[in-house]
């Protein structure tokens, strides 16, 4: 499995059996608190954004001829946890998995192994409240209650906002319930594409550049934790991040919610971009 850039190993997706199960905290590696005002460092964060990259979701025009949901779920039939178990196994990217009680399968294989019955969950949201701990999974009328930590990138008074996309680890428990222990979510594109970006200014940027044909083969929208970094291109030439047809920087627009910023260019299919 390639190395995701923005993370120097694989993040890990294992949980290992403690003595007590009803314990809701983590391993130290999905403990963390992230820094105030980078969302980007929760690491649930970290995770989601990593399979994101690694799926290429991050690249127009598409690379496959599907949705960005069942790539993710194609590329977790390649990252193997432990022998024999596959994250495909137990991660789930569709609203019916909570709903219709999918996620039993993913606990009885990691109980199989040794661990956890702990499964991901990756879906689109279109209403959250970090303070008040619940999502409404998009074209939900009713909320789901997050048990554990709900974490929204920057927060409940960010001005970006919906649709989002949610990260959750979703276990069960000693005595049978099933709860969301942890979620992070963090604005996406659009629905039906999970591009992270970090303000509604940068939404329209990315539509921008679609709607301009590219120099090259294919366009590869580059995440960088430094807003307003400069990157080079196959040519050597420098470019800045996201600019409007008014020439003035998005990272200048003062829009951006906390967390990294995102820098696009026009790019070689060949080049990578880090998105965590």
């Amino acid at each position: 499995m390639s190395e995701g850039v923005g993370e120097a190993i694989r993040p890990d997706f294992l949980f290992h059996e403690s003595s007590g199960m009803n314990d809701h905290r983590q391993r130290e590696s999905t403990e963390r608190e992230p820094s105030e005002g980078h969302s980007s460092n929760h690491p649930l964060a970290r995770r989601m954004l990593w399979l994101l990259h690694e799926a290429k979701v991050n690249t127009w025009p598409r690379p496959y001829g599907t949705s960005d949901r069942k790539a993710l779920l194609k590329l977790a039939e390649q990252i193997e946890l432990a022998q024999g178990l596959f994250l495909r196994d137990v991660l789930y990217c569709d609203a019916r998995a909570w709903r219709e009680g999918w996620m039993e399968s993913g606990f009885h294989k990691y109980q199989k192994h040794g661990l956890k019955p702990q499964v991901w969950w990756l879906c689109e949201i279109d209403h959250a409240s970090q303070k008040e701990g619940f999502v409404r999974l998009a074209g939900a009328t009713q909320t789901t209650r997050i048990d554990g930590k709900l974490a929204v990138y920057g927060g409940d008074g960010a001005a970006v906002r919906y649709p989002m996309l949610m990260c959750a680890l979703v276990g069960k428990l000693t005595d049978g319930s099933v709860k969301i222990l942890q979620a992070y979510a963090h604005p996406i594109q659009a629905l039906d594409w999970w591009l992270p970006v970090d303000s509604n200014l940068e939404r329209d940027a990315v539509d921008d550049l679609l709607g301009v044909p590219p120099r090259q083969n294919s366009c590869r929208l580059d995440r960088t934790m430094n807003p307003g970094a400069a990157m080079k291109d196959d040519s050597g030439s420098i470019r800045t991040s996201i600019q409007r047809q008014s020439g003035g920087q998005v990272a200048a627009t003062g829009e951006r919610a906390g967390g990294g910023g995102l820098a696009r260019s026009w790019c070689g299919s060949g080049n990578a971009g880090a998105l965590a």
